[in-house]
């Protein structure tokens, strides 16, 4: 007789009716979602350090990042991994000056399905209750006539 296990629901890990982590990680290990929901500007990044668009994108994110930081955090970002171990997320994640959701199939999965991710990398513009308020922002890089500043200005006039 073979017993089949219903896959584990996702929601003990998010909290009910909010789309975002309850868990999130700095460089210094665990934080607190604020660090992310207080930014003006808010960002989901699913990336993998295997993906070679990823690889072009996070460099150029990293920049804009930096940039618009320069003097008080105007932007943050969430890195959500399609990393397929801990030393692969941990190696990519070690590049990013941003925060980053743990390494946990049920979390990565649940936000994947929710923000109907279908490749990567995918950015998504939220609000702080992780509404979308503009999807594949990726491809805002995509037109090499616009600078970091007026892709950020964009994106900060769909927050306000």
């Amino acid at each position: 007789k073979i017993i089949t296990v219903p896959k584990k629901k996702s929601k003990s890990h998010m909290d009910s009716g909010n789309v975002l982590p309850s868990k999130i990680l700095n460089k210094d290990g665990p934080t607190d979602l604020s660090t992310f929901t207080s930014a003006p500007v808010k960002a989901l990044y699913f990336s993998a350090q295997w993906c070679g668009l990823c690889k072009e994108l996070t460099p150029k994110l990293i920049k804009l990042y930096e940039e618009v930081n320069k003097t008080e955090t105007q932007l943050q970002i969430l890195f959500v991994s399609g990393d397929e171990g801990e030393a692969d997320f941990q190696k990519y994640f070690g590049t990013m000056p941003w925060l980053a959701v743990p390494l946990d199939d049920d979390v990565v999965e649940a936000l994947g399905e929710n923000y109907k991710v279908a490749n990567m990398p995918y950015l998504v513009i939220v609000d702080k209750n992780g509404k979308v308020l503009k999807d594949k922002a990726q491809n805002d890089f995509k037109d090499a006539s616009k600078s970091n500043t007026e892709i950020f200005e964009a994106w900060k006039a769909l927050s306000a």
